[in-house]
This record gives C-alpha cells, sequence and structure tokens, in this order.
C-alpha cells in the first residue's frame, strides 16, 4: 500500500489558516484507494472524515437487483456494474455514513481514418452518482472534461483540476464532507480513465492528465493504483479499460480518440 500527503490551507482568514491534511492511500494487493482527511483543533490532528471504496460486497450489481439503472435517478436503485467499469467510494463522518458516489467513463468515440478528412475521436468523460445517505437523494454530475472544462462545482466547492485549487463558499454547510467528495471525484477519476498499456505518439485528442494538478495528487501515476485498466490486465475483470484495443478512447495511441484519424499525421483527415 502506498501513502501519499497533501495539505489544504484556508486562506480565507490570512492571518489564521486553517490547515486540513489529506492522505491518499492506494494498494493494488487490497484493490482499495482511500482518502483521510484531518483537521487541527486544541487537542491537537483528528480525522474528521473518510473516503473509501466499496465494491460489490457493499453495493449489488444491476443483475442482482434484477432491474436495469440506466438514466435512473430513483435512490432505492443503487448499483455498481463492474462490467461498465463503475468504481464507487463511501464518504464518512463521526455522524456515520454521508454519501455513496459511483462514477464510470462514458463518451468515448474511436477516431476513423479516411482517405479525405478523417473523424476525430473523443477521450470521453467521467460520470458521477452522488447518492446522499442522509437525504435520501441522487444527482447525477458529467464532468466537462470533453469541452476540454477543468473546473467544476460539487456540493458548493469549486475543483480546479489544473491548479489543484478547491474553493469553498463562506458558510458551507458540509464542509469536511463536501471536500471530501471533491476529493473522491478525483480518486475516481484516477481509478476510471482508460489507460494506453504503450506510449502515445504524435497528436492526439485526449485530456492533458500531465497538466492536472490534482490528479497527480490523488495518484494518478501512483505504480500502486487499482485502476480499471490494472484490473483488466492482471484479473481479467470485463471493465473495458484497459486500452489496448482501441476500446479505450482515453489516450489516442492506437486510434481511440483520435489517435489516427483526427490529428492529420498519417493522412487519415487529408494531412
Amino acid at each position: 500500500m502506498k501513502r501519499t500527503e497533501n495539505t489544504i490551507v484556508n486562506e480565507t482568514w490570512p492571518h489564521r489558516p486553517q490547515v486540513l491534511e489529506v492522505e491518499v492511500y492506494h494498494s493494488r494487493r487490497l484493490l482499495h484507494s482511500a482518502v483521510h482527511l484531518y483537521a487541527e483543533s486544541p487537542r491537537g490532528r483528528h480525522l474528521v472524515a473518510v473516503a473509501h471504496t466499496i465494491d460489490n460486497n457493499t453495493v449489488p450489481t444491476p443483475q442482482d437487483l434484477a432491474y436495469s439503472n440506466e438514466g435512473g435517478n430513483n435512490f432505492r436503485t443503487v448499483s455498481l456494474n463492474p462490467r461498465r467499469g463503475e468504481r464507487g467510494m463511501v464518504i464518512k463522518t463521526h455522524e456515520g455514513d454521508w454519501a455513496l458516489v459511483t462514477a464510470e467513463w462514458a463518451g468515448l468515440c474511436n477516431g476513423v481514418p479516411a482517405d479525405g478528412r478523417g473523424r476525430p475521436g473523443c477521450p470521453g468523460h467521467l460520470v458521477l452518482k452522488i447518492h446522499q445517505l442522509r437525504q435520501f437523494q441522487t444527482r447525477s454530475i458529467i464532468l466537462p472534461y470533453e469541452r476540454r472544462e477543468y473546473t467544476f462545482c460539487l456540493g458548493g466547492v469549486t475543483i480546479d483540476m489544473e491548479r489543484g485549487v478547491l474553493e469553498v463558499g463562506v458558510g458551507n454547510p458540509c464542509l469536511v464532507e463536501n471536500i471530501s467528495l471533491a476529493l473522491s471525484a478525483a480518486v475516481l477519476h484516477v481509478l476510471c480513465q482508460p489507460r494506453p498499456d504503450r506510449p502515445v505518439i504524435g497528436q492526439t485528442n485526449r485530456i492533458p492528465v500531465e497538466k492536472l494538478s490534482m490528479l497527480h495528487a490523488l495518484g494518478y501515476y501512483a505504480d500502486s493504483a487499482p485502476h480499471n485498466s490494472f484490473l483488466r490486465s492482471c484479473m481479467g475483470v470485463d471493465c473495458g479499460g484497459c486500452g489496448s484495443c482501441g476500446g479505450c478512447g482515453g489516450c489516442g495511441g492506437c486510434g481511440g480518440c483520435g489517435g489516427c484519424g483526427g490529428c492529420g499525421g498519417c493522412g487519415g483527415c487529408g494531412g
């Protein structure tokens, strides 16, 4: 298991900044990822929130429930489908379970080479379903990666993936819970985004993860991260995330996201 530590500094009051410490854990041996959020108090450092991955031992599959979860927002239909590459995390505080978040990678489109202009592919995006366990509410959020926007808002927290900055509005009633939600979204990106199994050469239509500081801090490049590509290649899990056959669309290395149909390097679009 590998642990990384990060610090969140509340700069609202520069003369008395509040510091939250974040510990991120990834383990391929345990197939487990977790985020621990700590705060300082007069009694010292203490744990204020935990988010960790869950699997079908905790949340059933759609087949177990004998229903389709396509487009459903019914709170009672919480499920986790590993065949679609869905991953989940539960967020907890001292009051118990606060939210269950599921995520999957969607919107993939393979690039198509042609004699004339080829059709560029699309790297896709992350779809989050946030199940508020105390309010019995569910909402779906699509992160706007296809528009090349890497800043979005969750629960009153604005997440800037590029700068690695979280902005929280004054008076947020669930501060640590929503910060944990934002960090969980980044961890789920780490786990769900398809990855190439070989180097990517040339111009591609892809997500510039090397420029997204938030993903770096949450373990995108950690060898211990149990992401979907690892699960598929090493365990045979049918999650569609390995990137070795053009099915991923996340890297461009094989035409899955415009690597050979959208850059012009091989004549795919008239170049």
